[in-house]
């Protein structure tokens, strides 16, 4: 009888593992998984965009500049932007709920592996020009 409970247990134990994942404390996610989550829908895996809807990040100057890239995420964009002599019409939500160290992890994933342009960027720079550019009215241009 015992055997049968035991044989039953190591038989289960493998399906209870899979519903249950490791607590593993507060530890932020990764760059790749962020944009994957919050980004790639609009700007695609390849960071190439969307046809004249959602720009690209690849070509696109305005993801070196500090400012430019922060405020965007801080503020999101409406209405028709040019982004290397093109036309877009899409419109980007506010990313202000991300945390500072959460929207450094995505600009430099963007910068080293879609854009491969621009510097590392500090969680404690994203927190330093956060309450310069958050805004609810704040226009950035990506021309």
């Amino acid at each position: 009888m015992v055997w049968r409970v035991l044989k039953c247990c190591v038989t289960l134990l493998p399906f209870y593992l899979a519903t249950i994942s490791p607590d593993f404390g507060d530890q932020p996610a990764n760059g790749e998984e962020l944009y994957n989550e919050h980004c790639r829908s609009c700007h695609q895996k390849n960071g190439k965009g969307f046809f004249r809807v959602y720009p690209p990040l690849t070509d696109s100057g305005w993801v070196a500049d500090d400012q430019k890239i922060i405020g965007n995420l801080l503020n999101g964009l409406k209405g028709p932007i040019v982004v290397n002599g093109k036309d877009y019409e899409g419109e980007m939500p506010s990313f202000r709920y991300l945390t500072d160290e959460e929207i450094a992890l995505i600009v430099n994933y963007i910068r080293e592996d879609i854009a491969e342009t621009g510097a590392v960027l500090k969680a404690s720079e994203v927190a330093r020009l956060r309450p310069l550019l958050q805004s609810d009215s704040v226009e950035i241009s990506t021309k």
